[in-house]
C-alpha cells in the first residue's frame, strides 16, 4: 500500500505544514498542488527522504514547479494541477474531460480552498479530489493506493501551528 498526503494552498502557514508532516510521518509521498511553493522549499529538508510531487499555483509568481503532472502510485494514475488553468472555481466538467483525456483515474486540484471528493463510486468517471486549503482551514488529504484501488480522506492539522 502507498500513502499519499495531498496538500494545497498553504499561503504561508509553515507551522501547519510542519505539524502535518509530524502527524503523517508514515507518508510515502507528498503531493503539493500549488500556492505555497516557497513554503515547500523551506521544509524540504524535513522531507528529504521522501518523494515530493509539486506543481505551481496562481500565487506562486515566477515559481520553478511545473503547472501540472502525471504520476502512477500502486496501479492508480493521477493527474495533478493547481486548477486555476482549468476553471475549477466555476465548473468541474472541463477539468473532468482533461483528466479523462490524460487517461488518469484521479484528478487532483486545489485553488478553491474547499475539500471535495467527487465520482468516487462512479467507475465511468475519474475521481476528482481537492484537499482544501492548509492555509485557510488547516485541511489536507490522504489517499491510500493498493493494487489499482484508491481510498480518499480529508483530515485537519491538529494542535499548535507555531
Amino acid at each position: 500500500m502507498t500513502k499519499l498526503v495531498i496538500v494545497s494552498d498553504i499561503h504561508g502557514a509553515i507551522g501547519r505544514l510542519r505539524r502535518l508532516l509530524e502527524q503523517e510521518a508514515d507518508l510515502d509521498y507528498l503531493v503539493f498542488l500549488g500556492d505555497g511553493e516557497r513554503d515547500i522549499e523551506q521544509i524540504e529538508h524535513l522531507i528529504s527522504l521522501r518523494k515530493v510531487y509539486a506543481v505551481r499555483g496562481n500565487c506562486d509568481y515566477a515559481g520553478d514547479f511545473p503547472l501540472e503532472g502525471l504520476a502512477a502510485f500502486d496501479g492508480v494514475l493521477f493527474f495533478y494541477t493547481h486548477g486555476h488553468g482549468y476553471r475549477v472555481k466555476y465548473d468541474l466538467d472541463y477539468f473532468t474531460s482533461v483528466v479523462q483525456t490524460k487517461g488518469a483515474d484521479v484528478g487532483l486540484f486545489g485553488h478553491t480552498h474547499t475539500p471535495l471528493v467527487l465520482n468516487e463510486d462512479d467507475p465511468e468517471l475519474p475521481t476528482l479530489f481537492n484537499p482544501g486549503s492548509l492555509g485557510y482551514g488547516a485541511s489536507y488529504g490522504v489517499i491510500c493506493c493498493d493494487r489499482g484501488k484508491a481510498t480518499f480522506e480529508h483530515r485537519h492539522v491538529q494542535g499548535s501551528f507555531l
